[in-house]
């Protein structure tokens, strides 16, 4: 049997999208990299060959355990 739910009626997507909207306000990139050095090799996910480079990307830890789930 196949889960039919809906992508966006499901709790992962819910989690999400309240994880947005308590983010803080629009942070900036460069004050992301200043804050964390090490970000650019953190928020490399390899899947295989391919490579997700989220680091340019305005996500936190927490968005990326969300988005892993």
């Amino acid at each position: 049997m196949s889960d039919t739910t809906k992508l966006n009626q499901r709790p992962e997507w819910t989690a999400l999208a309240d994880h947005r909207k308590g983010a803080l306000p629009r942070p900036d990139l460069r004050e992301l990299f200043a804050q964390d050095p090490g970000r650019a090799e953190r928020y490399v996910v390899r899947v295989g060959d391919l490579r997700i480079d989220y680091s340019k990307h305005l996500v936190t830890d927490e968005t990326l355990a969300l988005l892993q789930e």
